[in-house]
């Protein structure tokens, strides 16, 4: 039997930002962390954000007002 090689040890940071989080303000969060990471000499944290947002409607790069079927304003 080959013996298995040790696994590495990973470290997860949870960030608990609660409840109606604005949806920018979540994204800008996590934007944040993320370049810090990229920037950090040391070895990366993953990060765990739990929280909830209003919903959203994503539209994709290629999307057009007139897919929108319904009133906007409402």
């Amino acid at each position: 039997m080959t013996p298995r090689p040790p696994t590495l040890a990973r470290r997860l940071r949870v960030v608990d930002l609660g409840r109606d989080v604005p949806y920018r303000a979540a994204l800008a969060r996590q934007e944040s962390c993320a370049e810090a990471r990229r920037e950090a000499d040391a070895e990366p944290c993953e990060t765990l954000f739990l929280l909830e947002h209003a919903p959203v409607f994503t539209l994709g790069r290629n999307a057009d007002p007139s897919h929108v079927l319904w009133d906007v304003a409402v």
